[in-house]
């Protein structure tokens, strides 16, 4: 019995160690494997390196009806299949090409070449690879295009270039998918008549609406984004221009390629209003900008497709006018001089403020001497009223002798916007 026990117990511990001794070997051998790949794949990375290559890329971007070339279209070029998807499904989410076509390997505009319109050209395409399709030599990219315009949304083709050549791709046709015309104007001062600079003109687009039995577009407020669609400034002479797009409405294939807009212009210490100029809606009902405030606007009419519109003249006034005031201040009929003359007006916000100056001998030209002479320039005043188209004030004169003592008061003399304002004072 007792030797049984020990074989078996014997057996036990054989039949462990093999089990040991396959695991170890087991291990020992992949181990080595492991080893061994590890060294190798050092070797290829430090023993190889990736080749670099160039390209170039030309092609033109038309429109499919016409056959004409696209200007200022956008062109987006991908190397990468992952960035072009990201991007893409980001545009999808939210529309807006600036912010999710960011990418890619390069962008650029189309433009005039020569007597061409829509030619894009990429001139310095660069990739790197381990593995080139002709060694070391030459290698094809596989690469994607997005092309972006407003009046044709956004298209993407894919292409194979070739290192060290010029691709030149066939040209791009799409569909229009909006409408485009030229929009012109001026704005100016309904005083002096002339233009003013840096006005903000806020032209909204209607994004639908119906048509007369005429034929003409209907539009009205809710027609309208809650933004302007384009917002542009006036140049130094007033003028303004801008190219526009619209919705081919009621759609694509039944396009009456018409639309209106309207117009809504605004500047710092400066108003309009249907009063002012006769040419604006008075607003009652339409408020984009949700601030309570319905400023009137211009409403254009018909703008066909593809023309250059010349809008009327859209006037302002301005809510601080500035001017100057002179003359001369007189004793028993002749000027005197070293008499101080203080004026008192409304300002900024209808603040009361004055300014003084001191009579002297003036020389105009050189020539006639005219004593008891004055004249203060830049004066900022707030209206009181118009006349005609004329902006006024009128303000308070009070002359004092060289003791200060008060001689005279004048109230009420009306200094007018863009006039010479001259005033002779008997003490």
């Amino acid at each position: 019995m007792l030797n049984y026990i020990k074989n078996i117990i014997k057996k036990y511990f054989k039949d462990k160690i093999n089990l040991i001794k396959k695991i170890l070997s087991y291990l020992f051998y992949n181990i080595k494997k492991i080893i061994v790949f590890y060294l190798l794949l050092n070797f290829f990375i430090l023993f190889s390196c990736s080749s670099v290559f160039r390209a170039s890329l030309t092609g033109k971007y038309i429109d499919s009806e016409t056959g004409n070339g696209i200007n200022d279209g956008y062109v987006f070029l991908y190397t990468e299949e992952n960035n072009f998807k990201e991007d893409w499904n980001n545009y999808q989410k939210n529309s807006n090409y600036l912010i999710f076509f960011n990418n890619c390997f390069t962008s650029i505009t189309t433009s005039n070449q020569g007597n061409e319109s829509g030619v894009f050209n990429f001139n310095a395409i660069v990739w790197k690879t381990l593995f080139p399709n002709f060694g070391k030599d030459a290698d094809i990219m596989d690469i994607i295009l997005v092309f972006y315009h407003e009046d044709y949304g956004v298209s993407y083709t894919r292409h194979r270039i070739i290192s060290d050549s010029t691709t030149r791709i066939p040209p791009i046709k799409v569909e229009r998918i909006k409408n485009s015309a030229i929009i012109r104007g001026k704005i100016i001062d309904i005083s002096s008549g002339e233009g003013i600079p840096n006005v903000s003109v806020n032209i909204y687009v209607p994004e639908s609406w119906s048509f007369d039995v005429n034929g003409d577009p209907i539009v009205n407020d809710s027609n309208f984004n809650n933004k302007p669609t384009y917002t542009v400034l006036t140049d130094s002479n007033g003028n303004y221009s801008i190219k526009i797009s619209f919705p081919k409405v009621p759609n694509l294939k039944d396009d009456k390629k018409k639309t209106k807009v309207r117009v809504l212009i605004s500047l710092t210490d400066y108003e309009t209003s249907s009063n002012i100029d006769s040419n604006l809606t008075d607003n009652t009902s339409w408020d984009p900008d949700g601030n309570g405030i319905y400023e009137d606007y211009y409403q254009s009419f018909v703008i066909n497709k593809d023309a250059t519109v010349q809008l009327p003249p859209l006037k302002m006034r301005k809510l601080i006018f500035t001017e100057s005031i002179n003359g001369v201040v007189k004793l028993s009929g002749s000027g005197v001089n070293g008499y101080k003359v203080k004026i008192t007006y409304k300002t900024r916000n209808n603040e009361q403020t004055s300014k003084t100056t001191r009579t002297y001998t003036f020389y105009p030209n050189n020539q006639t001497s005219i004593p008891g002479y004055f004249e203060i320039q830049n004066i900022e005043l707030y209206p009181d009223g118009v006349e005609g188209n004329q902006n006024y004030q009128d303000i308070k004169i009070e002359v004092y002798d060289s003791m200060n003592n008060l001689k005279t008061t004048i109230n009420n003399f009306r200094i007018y916007e863009n006039a010479d304002n001259y005033i002779e004072i008997n003490i």
